[in-house]
């Protein structure tokens, strides 16, 4: 058994098909306040599995927040919204917009393909609709503000999401903003930069992942 493609230090992929991830330093939810906020997981759906994991602002007073959805990068390979930086920087993050946080934990690449994360995230919106009146953070949750947001591949997540929440009756007035960070998008051609010698290893690692996260039989796979 060979390794057929690797990240160092975050993948590894073998001639039969199985994955090794390589995880960093993990936080554990906890529904008690620290640094301001309180956290805790969430099952969006056990059938896939998709989890998730939400942020609550601390307030003295019972007010309504507006909710940003989050989707985490990697190349849509690796990552977790369990991973001690994201859990950090959301809950931080929920503290300073006022805001509640769902961050979505999708099913990577290349067990599983495109376009299955973006109807993973999708399935994350629906979810917060459905438990709008049983889920008890969201009881303090205006839905009417609805914005999503993501880095790098959870960049290209949030604008595919979003185009499909836009053309949903559900959704039809609730989505109010994206906040894209750095978004993970490829080209067909390679740009000036992309070809400039400097910039073989970094155009080799973006082009491994697109492979490994596309579907079969796709111009890059």
């Amino acid at each position: 058994m060979s390794i057929v493609a690797e990240a160092p230090g975050y993948i590894q992929v073998f001639s039969d098909g199985s994955v090794k991830r390589f995880e960093p330093e993990i936080a554990i939810a906890s529904i008690e306040p620290s640094n301001g906020y309180m956290s805790k997981d969430v099952v969006i759906d056990s059938s896939k599995p998709i989890f998730g994991r939400m942020y609550l602002p601390e307030s003295s007073v019972h007010q309504h927040f507006p909710v940003l959805v989050y989707f985490h990068g990697g190349g849509f390979c690796i990552g977790s919204t369990t991973w001690l930086g994201y859990h950090v920087f959301l809950g931080d993050l929920s503290v300073s917009s006022k805001s509640i946080i769902l961050s979505v934990d999708y099913r990577l690449a290349p067990e599983n393909r495109l376009p299955i994360a973006y109807e993973d995230c999708y399935s994350a919106l629906e979810w917060l609709i459905k438990n709008i009146e049983f889920e008890p953070w969201l009881k303090r949750a205006d839905l009417s503000q609805l914005f999503l947001s993501g880095d790098s591949a959870g960049g290209n997540i949030a604008h595919q999401v979003a185009i499909q929440a836009i053309a949903s009756e559900g959704f039809r007035g609730r989505l109010k903003g994206l906040l894209p960070i750095h978004p993970y998008f490829g080209s067909e051609k390679r740009t000036e930069l992309e070809m400039d010698n400097g910039s073989a290893g970094g155009v080799e690692m973006n082009d491994m992942f697109w492979r490994l996260s596309l579907p079969q039989g796709s111009n890059r796979d």
